[in-house]
């Protein structure tokens, strides 16, 4: 990957691509300005959302949006999405496709969210599409944000000519603007809780809304590591074609190869010798997960590879050599995990936004040999904090980093939670906890105190957060005056 000159910061290429130039539409549009406009002007029609579901679907049936491409896949879940994604968009791309791929939240650039071959949309290109589904669509359909830039998205695809569509699941699954899709294989990366308010306050609430974007006679993969009963039985009722992760498809015992149920033979398996030995992920040139050990394959890298695998077996590819697999070098997604060093400061950056995503991320600083850290942490008031609280001073599970010392900051927009709010939840762990509002000065106190004790210090709660946490990051040298 390449480095960001003069800041040893590795971030991915910030390449737009554009198919045409058309000298009518200026460059300096702003895209997403244009979305939220038109959200705005629609939101009067945003009423219940099955009719307003019923609408798009329609609508986007007639402009021939259902399919854009001969493959397509849709990717639901609580979390992992944008990593399942994002890794299948690199190994697609790697094997000679042409592959259009939509993923959220976006972490410092509203385009980040479309991408063609990894390379997100021209400014130009997302303006016209904006521009023609504004012109295009009735005027009584309530459009959102989300809607309108899946709509978009699609209609991209369709002109870019994809050999293969991925598209991320929004909010939910079932009423979601995704879901518009004539998906060839479903996604179901995991069910947690996250999204209470709208999607229910259970397990198998929400479990409902999500499992709705698998289609009849077509396989839905679910990579959850904890049974599901809502899944199954939805597969059951509905004919749908269920592989779950370490039942039908997983990772062999003996030697860690991919294997994968047979569709024709429902008693077999086919083990496929993927060499899974030297497959890593890393932003730092470091390998993450070398020779697939059991202990690894709960780590988010390693359960995204393996549902990456088995979509492609249901998608009919499998073209790819067990030598190109095991010479193949994932790359996270922004935010994701995502490792920076500069000098002799060292941050991991996550989206880590609901309980689950946060014992995941202590999970996965632990089989990075990290035993304690420093958290930079702030949230969206609409979260669940207190669940979010628990999950980071949960000290039950040795398998997880322990947090050392707690800075608490600001997030920002209208759902955001100021840090002495936040302070509020914390206060019942009795933690070694810090308020600085301010994120460049959270960031130079943790940055100090990790100077003094060797530890990483870990930036997490929301995209927005982190979104400001790399901008600020491009300019440490503003932190290094502002500690106090």
């Amino acid at each position: 990957m390449p480095e960001q000159a003069g800041l040893g910061l590795i971030r991915p290429t910030r390449t737009a691509l554009t198919d045409v130039e058309d000298p009518s539409v200026e460059a300096d549009v702003d895209a997403e300005r244009c979305v939220l406009r038109i959200a705005a002007k629609r939101a009067p029609f945003q009423t219940a959302r099955e009719k307003t579901f019923e609408k798009i679907h329609r609508f986007a049936c007639e402009r021939g949006l259902a399919r854009v491409a001969a493959k397509q896949v849709i990717v639901g879940g609580t979390n992992g999405k944008g990593t399942t994604v994002s890794y299948m968009q690199q190994l697609l791309t790697a094997m000679g496709y042409r592959v259009g791929a939509t993923t959220s939240p976006h972490i410092q650039d509203y385009l980040e969210r479309i991408s063609l071959d990894g390379k997100q949309v021209a400014q130009d290109d997302m303006g016209r599409a904006v521009n023609a589904l504004e012109a295009d669509a009735p005027s009584d359909i309530g459009l959102t944000y989300h809607d309108i830039t899946t709509l978009c998205a699609l209609t991209l695809f369709k002109q870019w000519k994809v050999d293969v569509a991925l598209v991320e699941v929004g909010l939910g699954g079932r009423l979601d603007c995704a879901n518009v899709l004539d998906a060839d294989v479903a996604v179901l990366t995991n069910v947690t809780l996250d999204h209470q308010t709208q999607l229910g306050s259970s397990i198998a609430e929400i479990s409902r809304e999500k499992v709705p974007i698998a289609r009849a006679q077509r396989p839905l993969i679910f990579a959850g590591t904890e049974e599901n009963q809502v899944v199954a039985n939805y597969a059951d009722e509905h004919a749908v074609k269920l592989l779950r992760f370490n039942r039908e498809f997983g990772v062999s015992d003996d030697n860690f190869a991919f294997f994968t149920a047979i569709q024709e033979h429902e008693h077999e398996y086919e083990r496929i010798k993927r060499g899974l030995r030297s497959c890593s992920s890393t932003r730092e040139g470091v390998h993450v997960l070398t020779n697939f050990p059991l202990a690894n394959r709960s780590s988010s890298h390693g359960i995204a590879v393996t549902t990456v695998l088995q979509t492609l077996a249901c998608l009919g590819i499998s073209r790819l050599t067990n030598r190109e697999f095991g010479n193949f070098q994932f790359t996270r997604p922004l935010g994701r995990i995502d490792s920076c060093s500069l000098n002799s400061d060292r941050v991991i950056l996550d989206i880590a936004h609901n309980p689950a995503a946060i014992k995941q991320l202590r999970y996965e600083l632990k089989l990075r040999g990290i035993d304690e850290f420093i958290a930079v942490f702030g949230c969206q008031r609409d979260k669940d904090v207190e669940g979010m609280c628990q999950a980071l001073f949960d000290s039950s599970d040795a398998a997880r980093a322990k947090m050392d010392t707690l800075i608490l900051t600001d997030t920002q927009g209208e759902r955001g939670l100021k840090a002495n709010q936040l302070h509020k939840f914390v206060l019942p762990y009795e933690a070694n906890c810090e308020i600085a509002a301010d994120l460049e000065i959270a960031m130079g106190r943790a940055f100090a105190r990790a100077g003094h004790t060797a530890m990483r210090t870990v930036i997490f709660g929301s995209a927005e957060l982190v979104g400001r946490a790399f901008d600020a990051w491009r300019s440490k040298s503003r932190l290094e005056n502002r500690q106090s």
